[in-house]
């Protein structure tokens, strides 16, 4: 058995010419088309008919407005009056996160298993850290913190600013490899016993039953548990940026 850390490319032919592309650059331009397809019909079909009404509201509405509230107390409760500024940022982290999961069930390398995507991730963090930072003391103030609680730290602390998009990135690139390092363990084990010890029934069939239930966890309730993680660290850095 042979799993690849870092993902593969993808011969394509277009137009009689072979292009390579990454098998999780592909995944990520199919996952951004569903995503803005799912906006957009969100956006023309439904939010349109939002009303003020409680006669009149529907179930969509309903469900937008408590993910809208609750996301408003997560991130206010994380980040106080910075908290509606950041909660469009964490929403969008959100979909990507949870769509990202849903492609891998469809047997396609999740996107977030590629160190690149995850380093965009964390370079985002990075500058909005510096940009609510810089925002809330002025330049000046956001240098002067480095020196707080004296000039000493300002080296460390300089240091720390530097690898927080590396450690966000890195993070939730192990943590996303890892579970598919688990998933194609289970699939191929499996596949195994049942053709030696059971080769009557259909391998595939049989091998698929038990790596499908865990692939509920490690392909969606997983991916949630980093999107929490990431959220929170990210709201946590930009709260040690703007307080003084």
């Amino acid at each position: 058995m042979e799993i690849d850390v870092f993902p593969k490319d993808i011969v394509l032919n277009l137009f009689g010419h072979e292009i390579a592309v990454r098998e999780t650059f592909l995944a990520a331009l199919i996952l951004i088309a569903v995503i803005i397809v799912f906006a957009v019909i969100l956006r023309v079909f439904f939010i349109n008919r939002f009303t003020t009404d409680p006669k009149k509201i529907g179930k969509v509405q309903m469900i937008c407005e408590y993910v809208m509230t609750m996301l408003d107390k997560f991130t206010t409760g994380a980040l106080g009056r910075f908290g509606e500024k950041i909660a469009p940022f964490i929403l969008a982290v959100g979909f990507y996160l949870i769509f990202s999961g849903v492609t891998e069930l469809f047997g396609m390398r999740t996107p977030l298993s590629d160190l690149t995507t995850t380093l965009a991730f964390g370079l985002s963090t990075f500058v909005l850290i510096n940009y609510y930072g810089i925002r809330e003391k002025g330049i000046g103030g956001r240098l002067k913190s480095y020196l707080h609680p004296k000039a000493i730290m300002a080296p460390f602390k300089l240091i720390s600013d530097i690898a927080t998009p590396i450690s966000l990135s890195c993070r939730l690139f192990g943590n996303l490899v890892g579970g598919y390092i688990v998933m194609e363990l289970l699939y191929d084990v499996l596949l195994g016993l049942v053709r030696k010890y059971a080769a009557f029934v259909l391998p595939e069939v049989l091998a698929a039953a038990v790596p499908g239930v865990l692939a509920l966890y490690f392909t969606l309730f997983h991916v949630l548990i980093q999107f929490y993680i990431f959220s929170m660290l990210t709201m946590t850095f930009i709260r040690e940026a703007v307080e003084d």
